[in-house]
């Protein structure tokens, strides 16, 4: 048999074993449909902040054959994705090593998706998944069932065991919807529901109101929020955290906010240029779409007949030379349009731009800063010119 054909029989066979034929393949440079991703939980392994790529070791499925678990499934994040950490948006960098993240994904690129045929029978190098290698959204495990509405009851603690049984509970009264989910599938989420066994140690860190506290302050009865690692190896994984209270999870939130602005401040917002009106001396006006990575706080910056300024940058997000090559710009109307496709935010921001450099183009990626905001230049791995370091 020919290799390509046996590439292309491989590949086949991988998405026929997930069962998720309505996944489609995500582009670069425009925003997907919804309900058109698939449902990937794992540990990250790896991480390259700067090219915004990762390596997850996915979580173990029942249907899964014995010679492919554990394997890595080395993905990136789309221009357009979101990641979420302690309740609040951030970035690749924040998350730690060895955190359990829940995503959605898409195929890859055209030509990049094959599974590669093994060197040797029975010895595949990656994860069946790994035709998935595009996410749109990262979340760990507070995020994730904290914007869920969810939380778990301790129903028993034992310190000489190290072993906690909690179960899935609502915060609210009653149910809540997976509205979050169902934007990007129309599968339910398998992740881990009703009564579970969780493992912990004196490395768990714990907190308590506006403070670190110790095992001691774990009861059974409290409902609460963690952080996992070693999921799926041998059970449901290890708390790295827990979090006893209301208070200990909105310090922890609110931290991550400011962490993730600070961020923004100095490398600016996300969008999509929509289109480019030509005045015929190099200048121009410019709509733009911010993407679904930037906190309410933060688009109630922009605004109406103030000062901003343009950075060009990749499907990575990363610039040339912001530090010399920004355009200053003034803004001219915001508009917001409902039910955007995910990874939109649905705000649409028209601006006039004295030059229009290379890169302002429809479907082509650039960076917004608010009004106010610091000229900053980025450490030199992130830029691209005069060469890249990475």
């Amino acid at each position: 048999m020919r290799p390509a054909l046996c590439i292309t029989i491989l590949f086949l066979g991988s998405l026929a074993a997930t069962g998720n034929d309505h996944v489609v393949q995500a582009k670069l440079d425009q925003f997907p449909p919804e309900a058109s991703a698939i449902y990937i939980s794992g540990e990250l392994t790896f991480i390259d902040h700067i090219k915004r790529e990762a390596i997850l070791r996915p979580d173990r499925r029942d249907s899964q054959q014995k010679k492919i678990l554990d394997l890595p499934l080395k993905f990136k994040l789309l221009p357009y994705a979101s990641v979420y950490f302690h309740g609040e948006l951030a970035e690749l960098r924040d998350i730690p090593i060895g955190t359990h993240v829940h995503g959605y994904f898409y195929l890859g690129e055209e030509g990049a998706y094959e599974v590669k045929v093994p060197s040797f029978p029975r010895s595949p190098h990656q994860s069946d998944l790994s035709p998935y290698s595009l996410a749109i959204r990262l979340e760990d495990d507070f995020s994730y069932y904290r914007s869920r509405g969810k939380g778990w009851r301790i129903d028993s603690f034992d310190r000489d065991e190290g072993k906690m049984e909690a179960t899935l509970v609502s915060l609210t009264n009653g149910e809540t919807e997976d509205s979050i989910g169902k934007r990007y599938t129309n599968d339910d989420d398998p992740c881990l529901k009703g009564t579970q066994i969780f493992e912990f140690d004196p490395s768990t860190r714990v907190w308590k109101g506006n403070s670190i506290a110790s095992l001691d302050n774990v009861k059974p009865g409290q409902v609460i929020q963690f952080s996992l690692t070693w999921a799926t190896l041998f059970g449901p994984g290890h708390c790295t955290d827990l979090w006893l209270d209301e208070a200990s999870c909105k310090l922890a939130a609110e931290h991550q906010k400011h962490l993730h602005e600070r961020y923004l401040q100095s490398r600016g917002v996300p969008a999509f240029v929509e289109s480019v009106e030509h005045n015929g001396d190099g200048s121009g006006i410019v709509t733009a779409v911010l993407f679904d990575t930037v906190a309410p706080s933060i688009l109630e910056l922009f605004r109406p007949d103030t000062s901003g300024q343009l950075i060009v940058v990749n499907s990575q997000l990363r610039s040339y030379d912001q530090g010399n090559d920004f355009k200053g710009i003034r803004y001219l109307s915001l508009e917001n349009s409902d039910g955007p496709p995910p990874g939109s935010s649905g705000v649409k921001v028209r601006f006039r731009c004295s030059e229009l450099i290379e890169g302002v183009r429809p479907n082509r990626v650039v960076k917004l800063t608010a009004p106010g905001w610091p000229r900053i230049q980025v450490p030199r791995e992130e830029r691209l010119w005069p060469s890249d370091v990475r």
